[in-house]
C-alpha cells in the first residue's frame, strides 16, 4: 500500500490525476467467473475505503460475449495478455479516460 500511496503523491506533486490500474491474471478472470469475487478484492476495497481512485481492468475483460473465458486473453492461458488481451485492455482504459473526461466537462 506504501508503493501506491507513493505514487499518489508523486503523480499529485507532478500536477497529475493519480489512477490505480489493476490488470488480472488468467487465474483472477477464472477464480471472479468461479466465485463471483476478486481475488485482490481486499485491495479495491482499501483503495475504494481511502478514496483512491482505482480501474480494476478485470471488471471489463469479463464483460462481453468473450468474457467467460479468461484463456481468450492469454498466451497458452498463462501469463502474458496476447493480442485480443492487450486490445481489451486498451479498449477498457480508453473508455475510463474518455469518461473521465466527459464528466468532468
Amino acid at each position: 500500500m506504501e508503493v501506491i500511496k507513493s505514487f499518489i503523491k508523486q503523480a499529485y506533486r507532478k500536477g497529475k490525476i493519480p489512477i490505480v490500474t489493476i490488470l488480472p491474471t488468467d487465474d483472477d478472470l477464472a477464480k471472479y467467473i468461479d466465485k463471483g469475487r476478486w481475488t485482490y478484492q481486499p485491495l479495491l476495497d482499501t483503495l475504494n475505503d481511502q478514496e483512491i481512485e482505482v480501474l480494476n481492468v478485470g471488471a471489463g475483460m469479463i464483460s462481453g460475449p468473450d468474457g467467460r473465458d479468461p484463456c481468450l486473453f492469454f498466451k497458452d492461458c498463462n501469463g502474458h495478455y496476447n493480442e485480443l488481451g492487450y486490445a481489451r485492455v486498451a479498449r477498457i482504459v480508453y473508455d475510463y479516460l474518455m469518461m473521465s473526461i466527459l464528466k468532468d466537462l
